[in-house]
């Protein structure tokens, strides 16, 4: 194997490659129960880096803003025009700020209660399928030095009737945030919380986050050659901290650990980080994507071969899923492609080249030059979280179209799965929810009875209570 050679890493990236991953035990926060995950079996090395592929495409002139360059905005609402990309020309318009008080409320899981703090950057954003939004707030840890861990913070929960309320009025949460009452929803505030690694993950219905650690005077190896990467799990209805599973990130042939600082999952429960960074293989700076695949209650984590490039900008604020779609953001701009696409054709070089004819790509920058944590899609709709001040901004709704939504229409066919070769799709009990034990391999076929459109999403039903998820099936009647 020849060695690979990090030449260097972008703020809030990922080491590259992931190797060799073996099982680690630290001690969990407190009341936080341990997890360790086994996720060695099976990690995908490439005998050779140098026949990595590198995906060059066409950006359509989206720059993203560079660390420390970003401007302040004002917390009056307004319209922000694409300036590049795909949708240049089109408009995105404020959705509503985040408050800039502290908040005092007991509607926690202690139900006592707490002040929040409002100095701080949502350095995390998210959404489940109902379209509740959650806002990870952390600042630096006062104690770091001595716990290991980078910062605290806390998550708040915007339900619908939330969202739509403040959508009518952009800065309740500044001047009245009272006035969502028991519609709005804290956790208590963590002691070993993100930086930004944080997402929904609609196979198990949970949130999850990577804890951000302190390195102290050690540097990244030597840190973390002692402290297992920790990924927390957060119930989305009570944001009680239910477990932490831990297991190193270790890659053999760079000799590096690695703790990601993005994260995304897809409807299977596989994860995501990504890195914007320069190796020998990518001839300068490439997005590097990685992919952790669930097996029970394990992850067998392997890195993409294809990078992807020309990058948006040196920072990498933040990764998300909707659906099919994965979503790369930088500030005030995103890169989003095809992920079923991607997948099927990350280990084929030669399909690097035409990368601009099947990855689907959407690119588009807004103006403003602003800070931006993170773009999250749902259901056509995206959704950007600005700083300085706290903003969130959505796209224009798609058109809308005819659509069955909820009604069972019966069908016959049989329908191929569409993966990855050696891995499985879920099944669900319902669409898009109650993920079963089982999992339909890639490639095999299977009969279906009927189909249902639920948020303008296709689902195939297998019979009885199994639905399969359109993204991944090719329909052959």
């Amino acid at each position: 194997m020849s060695k690979m050679k990090l030449n260097r890493l972008i703020t809030r990236s990922l080491v590259a490659t992931l190797g060799l991953v073996t099982v680690g035990v630290l001690s969990a926060p407190n009341a936080v129960k341990t997890v360790t995950v086994q996720a060695a079996s099976n990690i995908y090395q490439m005998p050779d880096y140098s026949a990595r592929s590198n995906a060059v495409v066409n950006t359509r002139g989206v720059k993203g803003i560079e660390n420390g360059k970003y401007l302040q905005g004002n917390a009056t609402p307004k319209s922000y025009k694409v300036t590049a990309g795909t949708q240049a020309g089109s408009q995105w318009h404020t959705a509503f700020y985040l408050h800039n008080h502290d908040i005092v409320s007991a509607n926690n899981p202690s139900g006592k209660k707490i002040t929040y703090f409002a100095n701080a950057a949502p350095q995390g954003f998210t959404m489940d399928d109902a379209g509740n939004m959650y806002f990870a707030l952390s600042r630096r840890n006062a104690n770091g030095a001595s716990t290991g861990y980078l910062y605290q913070g806390y998550i708040m929960r915007l339900d619908t009737t939330a969202i739509s309320m403040l959508m009518k009025n952009p800065t309740l949460l500044r001047t009245n945030p009272n006035a969502l009452g028991n519609h709005m929803r804290f956790s208590i505030i963590d002691g070993s919380f993100s930086s930004g690694a944080f997402a929904f993950d609609p196979a198990t219905q949970k949130i999850k986050f990577l804890v951000a650690y302190n390195f102290g005077n050690k540097s990244a190896d030597q840190f973390l050659s002692n402290h297992p990467v920790q990924m927390a799990t957060v119930n989305p209805t009570s944001l009680v901290r239910e477990k932490t599973d831990k297991f190193y990130l270790y890659d053999a042939g760079s000799h590096h650990y690695s703790s990601p600082n993005t994260l995304a999952f897809d409807r299977n429960g596989n994860f995501y980080t990504a890195a914007a960074a320069s190796l020998t293989t990518t001839n300068g700076l490439a997005y590097l994507l990685t992919q952790g695949v669930r097996q029970g209650n394990s992850y067998s984590v392997r890195e993409m071969g294809m990078s992807i490039k020309p990058i948006l900008a040196n920072q990498l604020q933040g990764i998300s899923i909707d659906h099919n779609r994965l979503y790369i953001a930088s500030n005030s701009a995103y890169l989003s492609l095809d992920l079923n696409a991607y997948l099927s054709r990350a280990y084929t070089p030669s399909a690097a080249s035409s990368a601009n004819s099947w990855m689907n790509l959407e690119v588009n920058q807004l103006a403003g030059s602003r800070e931006t944590e993170n773009t999250v899609g749902s259901n056509g709709v995206k959704y950007m979280m600005m700083t300085t001040p706290n903003e969130v901004v959505m796209s224009k709704a798609p058109a809308s179209q005819p659509s069955n939504n909820g009604k069972v229409q019966a069908i016959k066919g049989v329908i191929q799965v569409h993966y990855v070769k050696g891995y499985g799709i879920a099944v669900w009990k319902q669409p898009g929810k109650y993920p079963l034990a089982k999992k339909l391999a890639h490639g095999t076929s299977w009969k279906v009875f009927a189909k249902t459109t639920v948020n303008g999403h296709a689902w195939y039903n297998l019979g009885g209570n199994q639905w399969l998820d359109s993204t991944y099936a090719i329909l052959k009647k």
